[in-house]
């Protein structure tokens, strides 16, 4: 984890998708897995020991726009 997210906490990058549960997006200081929590109020990193749900889908694969 980078120190600055130790320090200040993490910070959802501007690139956010939905997982078919919540709307997901990564940390844009250290890379890692985050979630919008609605029942807290935020985003959190996410815990694959208890986020894990079978209807969550994998983030889309960044496509071209090539003509």
């Amino acid at each position: 984890m980078d120190l600055l997210c130790r320090v200040i906490g993490h910070k959802h990058a501007r690139r956010v998708w939905h997982d078919g549960v919540d709307f997901r997006a990564r940390c844009a200081r250290c890379g890692g897995d985050m979630l919008r929590d609605g029942v807290h109020g935020g985003w959190r990193l996410f815990d694959p020991a208890g986020d894990a749900d079978p209807i969550r889908m994998e983030k889309p694969a960044n496509r071209s726009h090539a003509g």
